[in-house]
């Protein structure tokens, strides 16, 4: 019996060792290799950490939007997804760039603070910066994702990781000149910017003001960096008594009612499909030596009330879903490839017209320009 047993035990014994062998000798499997980040990325959030951001954001339940040059369709039509989606409330708070600046710069002093999100033109990149309000946005899943991007949504700062998050190609915004189609007729549409300073327009042209940070003062720096106008030319422009403004909607509305002939900058493309679907005689005009290519991007204010909440719905933003919504309200184009593009036919620049991008010595040159009131000083405004 004791051998019996003994024997067993050999038998076992053998079994184990084999069992062991044979698990060393399996094919391990290499792991998959890594999906590359962005420039400037850090590793994106796993999938239970996102899941926390998420449950997060829906307890801060909220999140507060200090906006510039967004149409009031896209509006309520981005409240009401991203509400039904994750049920939370979106305030908006819209001014310019330079004017929602300095409500956060305000608002940072005094430590009362209310903007979670700033949503700007890239003109006021720079100051923006040079305020230091605002904080690096967090790593999003969506901007990970391979394949889909059109452009880089970390593109504009990578470093800090401001994010390019609607416009692509279109809307034309400050970069397009537009007209009153009933009083000017197709053969008077100017085609080039030398035409803008016939005389016949003397006292027709209404200007986003040049002097602050945005459409007008990108015209002014940027095309003379990139050799498509010069100095001694906003000097003849200024001999045609253009108007000024910063009101990117009555922008639009001035020119319409015929108090002006032709607008140059503003926030067209934004604004003006509503408008035109309406019925305001507007269209704008691609003027021949070049356009520059808009674009808009999110950051995340320093101490924000709610940041779990603001950095869920850039996320949202720049998924597929958040991009179509986005871009089918505002009739723009998406920076995913796998949305349609919203734009409409008029608004989308003819392939022979050039394009100048946003470069961040020109926005450098563009905000000490404006301090040391370079445009001011040309076209004499107070």
């Amino acid at each position: 019996m004791a051998r019996q047993t003994k024997l067993w035990s050999i038998l076992a014994a053998i079994a184990a060792l084999f069992i062991v062998l044979t698990a060393c000798r399996a094919p391990v499997s290499a792991p998959a290799p890594a999906t590359p980040a962005p420039a400037g990325a850090t590793a994106a959030a796993p999938v239970d950490e996102w899941q926390k951001v998420t449950e997060a954001a829906q307890k801060d339940g909220k999140v507060t939007l200090y906006v510039s040059a967004i149409s009031p369709v896209a509006i309520q039509a981005v409240t009401d997804a991203f509400k039904s989606k994750y049920g939370i409330t979106i305030e908006w708070v819209q001014g310019t760039g330079p004017s929602n600046l300095e409500k956060i710069k305000n608002e940072q002093a005094a430590k009362a603070y209310t903007a979670d999100l700033y949503f700007f033109g890239a003109s006021i990149g720079w100051a923006a910066k040079e305020a230091k309000a605002l904080v690096p946005m967090p790593d999003l899943p969506a901007a990970r994702e391979q394949g889909v991007w059109r452009t880089n949504p970390y593109a504009f700062d990578s470093k800090d990781k401001v994010f390019v998050v609607t416009i692509d190609e279109s809307p034309p915004g400050g970069q397009a000149s537009f007209v009153n189609t009933k009083l000017v007729p197709p053969e008077k549409e100017p085609k080039s910017w030398q035409d803008l300073l016939d005389p016949q327009w003397k006292g027709k042209i209404l200007m986003t003001d040049p002097s602050v940070a945005g459409p007008g003062s990108d015209i002014f720096t940027h095309f003379r960096r990139a050799g498509v106008l010069t100095t001694e030319y906003f000097e003849k422009l200024a001999k045609q008594n253009p108007g000024f403004t910063r009101d990117y909607r009555g922008h639009i509305d001035a020119v319409g009612r015929g108090d002006y002939l032709i607008g140059i900058g503003g926030a067209f493309g934004i604004f003006a499909p509503p408008l035109v679907d309406a019925g305001l005689p507007v269209k704008p005009v691609f003027l021949k030596e070049g356009v520059q290519v808009a674009y808009m991007v999110f950051t995340m204010v320093a101490n924000a009330p709610h940041p779990n909440a603001g950095r869920l719905f850039v996320n949202w933003v720049l998924t597929k879903e958040g991009q179509t919504v986005w871009n089918q309200a505002a009739q723009a184009v998406s920076l995913r490839t796998d949305v349609p593009n919203f734009a409409p036919p008029y608004l989308r620049i003819p392939p022979d017209v050039r394009r100048i991008p946003y470069e961040w010595d020109s926005l450098t040159q563009e905000n000490q320009e404006i301090k040391d009131g370079v445009a001011a000083k040309i076209f004499g405004i107070k």
